[in-house]
């Protein structure tokens, strides 16, 4: 699974994605975040590209976590290392959005442990020749939501 966050600096342009590809079929959430979507999920302005890459990782575990996958192992791929950094502990959140997207994607992460689901997280070069980033970058560009990942979701269950 790729997932990428999107913000053109200077502006309100906000959006994530997620991507995957599963027996040739592409799979893909893409999400613009408007101000009503930063008012309900409790951030504020101003917001960065690592707010929305970490937009992006609480989106993807929240659908493992209503998903019925029990005993699965995802292997989750971003290009900004501060996501791997931050969840392992290894670097301290010091914005108060990156704070808070950090504290739920713990307890996420220890909601799926619970489930016997196990999520790793790996560092990919940004703009690289990797389909799954490319395909993640492009999702956090759209300006249109759009879900085809929960059927990926669905079928693995």
């Amino acid at each position: 699974m790729y997932t990428d966050g999107h913000h053109v600096k200077g502006t309100k342009e906000l959006g994530f994605g997620l991507y995957a590809k599963y027996q040739e079929q592409e799979y893909t959430l893409a999400q613009p975040v408007s101000e009503e979507w930063v008012r309900s999920h409790g951030l504020q302005y101003p917001l960065s590209n690592p707010t929305m890459e970490l937009a992006a990782v609480e989106c993807l575990l929240d659908l493992l976590d209503i998903s019925s996958l029990r005993n699965f192992s995802v292997t989750v791929y971003s290009d900004y290392e501060g996501v791997q950094k931050w969840l392992s502990g290894e670097w301290t959140a010091k914005a108060t959005n990156i704070k808070i997207l950090v504290k739920r994607c713990l307890n996420s992460l220890k909601e799926l442990q619970k489930k016997g689901v196990t999520v790793r997280f790996l560092w990919v070069k940004g703009h690289s020749e990797s389909e799954g980033n490319r395909g993640a970058d492009r999702a956090s560009k759209m300006q249109v939501e759009m879900d085809t990942l929960s059927l990926l979701f669905s079928l693995l269950s």
